[in-house]
């Protein structure tokens, strides 16, 4: 069983205008999360992006947080600046509206996010190292009131998984209040090194990462026993040289849940096509699902330093396949993406979860270089961002805003049974609440899949 570990945290700052070489020595993966580490091959190791320090000119300061079991307040150093400017009613076919709200949050790295009961959305900068708070009509709200090096987030049943720097975890609870902190064990003969792409299930974790087994280097999807002392169970192995350990620690969300079942996308005779394995940590057999989609894999630079990073992501703007995967209740969906004459034509789909059949889809009404999908039970955010100049540099725009219902019932039928609302109709219905949820509300408790933790 895995033990609560308390949590001591050493991170740098760098002064505005400053500049600081990377340290020597260490070699790794670079992760979309802007963390490195597993397999050795690089030489990626950088000190955490522009957050300002208290005054001084020597470029690069030490700060330490103490071990504590509970959260520490938040350093007003590191409140992230976050505008919301004008809003603007989208049509979603016939029957629907959306809107597209202009955000001013700068150069940031958004890896992802989720919804709060309340109506507030979570959004994790691994820029900034912090979580941001919003409404749906843009509105900024008090950030989480503590200090920790966020990676990135997902929802879990009852609250929200975080990853933090150093591969660490916490579990909190939808009051955003600590309830467990755990890492896996890097001391035994079988230890996971590096999680790239991950998905909470029930009892596990879904992950691609980098494993070692004795002295030798392994990469794979795993499986990941939360309450068995971080020992995987290695579900379907991948190259260290090979096209998945290019694509993978992009951050992409290749790996989803959905009801009883995880599923994640990978490439198979030069064919990107999809997978489940059953939520049950008993469950360890990976079946490919017959109808699934089947997609040209993407070209990417191979592992080639620090400096290859935007290249990859650049490449993928000239791609057309799939970007994203997505599970939210018991419905599963697939993001694409083609280039067009004005930039990016993008398409969410509706996938049956036992076969992989596409059941409809929809266009989204953007042409953004690259996206970040957040599904919700009432609504789903759509992050909107310009090209990567460099790991950890992209400009943040704007989100848009669609109705739930409007992704849930994609059908190949453009016709819907919903009547349209007005503009000033959807934002009523999806308007921010400040009270706490009422037995009526569409929790997210009755819409994700529980997780056990270690020690629970």
């Amino acid at each position: 069983m895995l033990q609560q570990t308390r949590l001591c945290v050493l991170f740098t700052t760098l002064s505005l205008g400053a500049t600081a070489a990377a340290p020597q020595g260490h070699r790794g993966t670079w992760n979309g999360d802007l963390t490195c580490g597993g397999y050795p091959e690089e030489q990626c190791s950088r000190p955490p992006l522009s957050v300002s320090i208290k005054g001084g000119t020597d470029g690069l300061q030490l700060r330490t947080v103490s071990c504590a079991s509970s959260l520490r307040p938040r350093s007003p150093e590191i409140v992230p600046a976050f505008l919301s400017g004008g809003v603007t009613p989208i049509r979603l076919g016939e029957a629907h509206l959306g809107a597209r709200l202009d955000l001013s949050a700068g150069s940031s790295w958004i890896t992802s996010g989720a919804w709060m009961d309340d109506g507030s959305l979570l959004l994790a900068d691994a820029r900034r190292q912090s979580l941001l708070r919003m409404s749906p009509n843009g509105e900024r709200l008090t950030p989480p009131a503590f200090e920790l090096p966020v990676r990135e987030i997902r929802p879990i049943l009852g609250g929200f998984l975080l990853k933090i720097a150093n591969d660490q975890y916490l579990a909190l609870n939808r009051n955003l209040r600590l309830e467990k902190s755990f890492r896996f064990d890097s001391t035994g003969t079988a230890s996971i090194s590096a999680v790239y792409n991950w998905m909470p299930l029930a009892k596990a974790l879904l992950a691609f990462a980098d494993v070692r087994e004795g002295g030798r280097w392994t990469s794979g999807w795993v499986k990941i026993p939360l309450a068995n002392n971080g020992r995987y169970q290695m579900l379907r192995p991948a190259p260290l040289k090979g096209l998945e350990r290019n694509l993978y620690p992009l951050g992409l969300p290749y790996v989803a849940a959905a009801g009883e079942k995880g599923y994640f996308l990978a490439p198979v005779e030069g064919e990107m096509r999809l997978f489940s394995v059953s939520a049950a940590d008993t469950g360890n057999t990976i079946s490919e699902l017959p109808k699934g989609p089947r997609y040209v894999l993407p070209k990417l630079a191979g592992p080639a330093g620090f400096g290859a990073v935007a290249a990859r992501y650049k490449a993928l703007e000239t791609f057309a396949g799939p970007v994203g995967l997505y599970g939210y209740d018991k419905k599963l969906f697939l993001l694409t993406r083609r280039p067009s004459p004005d930039g990016t034509d993008w398409r969410l789909h509706r996938l049956d979860p036992t076969t992989g059949e596409e059941l409809g889809s929809g266009t989204l009404p953007t042409s953004a270089a690259h996206l970040l999908v957040i599904p919700g039970p009432k609504q789903w955010a759509v992050i909107e961002k310009d090209p990567v100049r460099s790991p950890g540099d992209q400009e943040v725009r704007s989100m848009l805003v669609l109705p739930a219902e409007w992704a849930e019932g994609l059908k190949d039928s453009p016709s819907g049974s919903s009547a349209g609302r007005s503009f000033h109709g959807l934002l009523e219905a999806h308007a921010f609440k400040t009270s706490a949820p009422t037995p009526k509300d569409l929790s997210l408790a009755r819409l994700l899949p529980p997780l056990q933790l270690p020690g629970g």
